[in-house]
């Protein structure tokens, strides 16, 4: 296993709304299927992040790994799978999804991210990322996640992240969200070049079994951060294990730690579909 001393954070069941505004050609992605999940795996648009790109990523960004907690980076596996799992304590996830699987058995933490690079490096000011994440943790050998979160990286290797510490019961003083269970995350409107000093973009986790329970997330935004030339969006993860998790699905090997991600969508804004909508009536038109 590939590792790295370092700090992370992460991140376990998705579905994300990011859009474009710089291009007529849609930058829409919809990773629902377990079909889709294959093709965009094959075809290196999710992709596991390297160790070299997760050092950069650090070494470009002083401050990134404080709100994380410790950990080693492990580059994980990725496997597109039909999911049918239940956690401690009855939550089920179910459905097509990728499946992701890093770390080492033993006393430590360990940090894996997967990257979705966006071909138009598009300008993503003004929208909205959402989510659905459910953290796991199992009690009869240890295994739990320790914090979730995903950032945007630029052109120049500069990242805004969104955290959450995990634990077993959701305090949001602290920031943290409650394992084995559901939660409905977003994030923004995405603002734009910002120092850091200003307030950060709006973030929420609200319990889906209450909808009472709002947790904001840890923000950081390193100086500089253009959210108009985005290259990467990144999903982090953050967990620790004395032993090996219950095996996963999807034909993983047994692997210290997995989680899952679900329903990826990245979507145009509403203005950028006002302009695709215009551009794809300028072409029929033509044809005409």
């Amino acid at each position: 296993m590939d590792t790295i001393r370092t700090i992370g954070v992460v991140v376990v069941s998705v579905c994300l709304f990011v859009s474009s505004a710089q291009a007529y050609t849609s930058p829409a992605i919809s990773l629902t299927t377990l079909s889709d999940w294959e093709t965009a795996i094959g075809a290196g648009e999710v992709r596991p992040m390297t160790t070299t790109e997760f050092a950069t990523l650090q070494s470009n960004n002083p401050g990134f790994d404080a709100p994380f907690g410790g950990g080693i980076y492990s580059q994980p596996q990725l496997k597109a799978a039909d999911l049918d799992f239940t956690l401690e304590g009855g939550e089920k996830i179910v459905g097509p999804g990728m499946v992701m699987g890093w770390g080492d058995v033993g006393s430590d933490t360990y940090t894996a991210a997967w990257r979705y690079a966006y071909p138009l490096d598009p300008n993503v000011v003004g929208q909205t990322l959402t989510a659905t994440v459910c953290p796991p943790r199992f009690a009869l050998n240890g295994a739990q996640m320790n914090s979730i979160g995903f950032g945007l990286t630029d052109g120049a290797g500069r990242v805004r992240t969104w955290t959450w510490k995990v634990a077993a019961v959701a305090n949001p003083a602290v920031n943290t969200i409650a394992w084995n269970q559901n939660w409905n995350v977003s994030i923004g409107p995405i603002l734009g070049m910002i120092p850091p000093a200003v307030p950060p973009d709006p973030g929420s986790a609200v319990d889906v079994a209450t909808g009472f329970i709002t947790v904001v997330p840890i923000y950081f935004n390193q100086p500089g951060f253009n959210p108009a030339n985005v290259m990467f969006l990144d999903g982090y993860e953050n967990g620790g294990a004395a032993a090996v998790m219950p095996v996963p699905p999807g034909g993983i090997p047994n692997v210290a730690m997995w989680n899952w991600w679900r329903n990826v969508i990245v979507t145009p804004e509403p203005a950028t579909l006002a302009l695709l909508a215009m551009g794809a009536l300028a072409i029929l038109r033509r044809r005409r």
